[in-house]
């Protein structure tokens, strides 16, 4: 049953971003089927997400944040959109910071506040924030490297990004021998990691 009444005789519009996750089909048929007008961006013209969606918009990466900004800030004016629902970590911090510009044309961003995500989405400030009250691996930022190798010389250990999703940039190893070529390889320095 549509949910249409909910909304007076409008639709309230809603930008969903990176449209072109297998995640985001099934999230947008829900918002559909809610009655919201789904306006769908993806930095991919042909994402798949674009054909779920009422209206779409090819949009820059998040690499570059006042692109990003100027581009959904003039999408949400032009389809009157009230709120943003992004995908990607990287696009939800930077939404996140810009939450008051959006909220100065009515447009309302739905994730947690810029300090908040902050936390929640390094992965050491995480582990030092729970650690005495769940049991966690333990957990060093690799810049204490001398220290982790002294404590534990014969141990397996996992090389992380403190920010990121999925397994990118995940070694799994047994000695810190070659580390120094290791993260040479992925464009990060020691303060980036835990291990």
């Amino acid at each position: 049953m549509s949910k249409d009444f909910l909304f007076k005789d409008k639709k309230i519009k809603i930008i969903r971003t990176a449209v072109g996750s297998l995640a985001s089909v099934g999230f947008i048929k829900l918002l559909k089927k809610w009655g919201f007008y789904v306006v769908g961006t993806d930095m991919l013209k042909e994402s798949v997400g674009k054909f779920f969606v009422d209206s779409f918009y090819k949009v820059p990466k998040a690499d570059n944040e006042s692109s990003m900004i100027e581009n959904y800030l003039s999408i949400a004016k032009k389809e009157k959109v009230k709120w943003i629902i992004s995908g990607p970590e990287e696009e939800i911090i930077i939404f996140s910071k810009y939450k008051a510009v959006f909220n100065s044309i009515d447009v309302y961003i739905l994730h947690p506040d810029y300090d908040t995500l902050n936390i929640i989405t390094d992965k050491y400030s995480i582990y030092s924030l729970f650690k005495k009250s769940i049991l966690f691996p333990k957990t060093e930022l690799l810049v204490n490297i001398k220290n982790i190798i002294k404590n534990n010389p014969k141990d397996k250990f996992i090389l992380k990004p403190r920010k990121g999703r999925g397994s990118k940039d995940v070694i799994v190893f047994n000695n810190f021998r070659n580390i120094r070529s290791i993260i040479d390889k992925t464009e990060k320095n020691y303060h980036d990691y835990i291990v």
